[in-house]
């Protein structure tokens, strides 16, 4: 969960890997979040679809994401991640990869951040679906698979333009958006918004891929490809 001491000057966010800015065109950005090798492992997730994957169970193999968080109030620490376990087709295009990884990162996103709205957690963090979570996300994504400067496109404001939204309009806990296509902008003295809050379009350029839909390139894994994998096994072996 971002505070106002996590804010940063825009223009060091190009090689930040942590903290807070706003930027006129995706609204608040976590720049962890926006990190593709930070906490979420957004990395580690396309590492599983470009490492030449081997068939473990019929035409396909297995993915596993997560994510996690942990907060310590007082002396007790809070630790979470939602986590699921995917089969993904062999016989996938570039193209295709980028779709199904983009569908597999929001799925998980979004458990991640319904889990953390649920009662218990909200007791100690406003962080699940917090403003600046899924398009933060969103970015990190875009970094990992096409690595552009995707943050400096959002165009990022200066520390004090960006406490000025903060003092004014709250933290960024206090406003939620629970959709990966849209971005709250705040009126901002850098940016020429005026009026809003409001809701608006995500840049286009963090719309170029478009998720899969579940189906013949991937689902979720079960039980019977799991017993797959060890018939294969076996067969393997008594053909020795």
């Amino acid at each position: 969960m971002s505070t106002r001491k996590d804010i940063i000057d825009g223009k060091d966010s190009g090689t930040a890997t942590y903290g807070l800015v706003y930027s006129c065109t995706c609204g608040w950005i976590d720049l962890g979040h926006a990190n593709p090798a930070g906490k979420d492992g957004v990395r580690a997730l396309w590492k599983q679809f470009t490492s030449a994957p081997s068939p473990t169970a019929g035409s396909g193999y297995k993915v596993t994401y997560r994510q996690k968080m942990s907060k310590t109030v007082s002396v007790v620490t809070v630790s979470a991640k939602y986590e699921k376990v995917y089969w993904v087709s062999t016989k996938l295009t570039k193209k295709q990869k980028e779709q199904v990884a983009l569908a597999i990162f929001l799925e998980v996103s979004h458990g991640f951040e319904t889990m953390q709205s649920n009662v218990v957690f909200r007791e100690v963090t406003d962080s699940g679906y917090s403003v600046e979570d899924l398009v933060s996300n969103l970015i990190g994504f875009y970094r990992a698979v096409r690595a552009l400067d995707y943050v400096h496109l959002c165009k990022p404001v200066s520390k004090e333009a960006a406490l000025k939204v903060w003092d004014e309009f709250g933290s960024v806990g206090s406003h939620k958006n629970r959709f990966e296509n849209v971005v709250s902008l705040f009126p901002c003295s850098e940016c020429g918004v005026i009026g809003g809050p409001m809701c608006s379009p995500i840049p286009m350029e963090l719309t170029e891929i478009i998720p899969a839909v579940k189906g013949s390139l991937f689902r979720e894994w079960t039980l019977a490809d799991s017993t797959s994998k060890i018939k294969d096994g076996i067969k393997s072996y008594l053909k020795r």
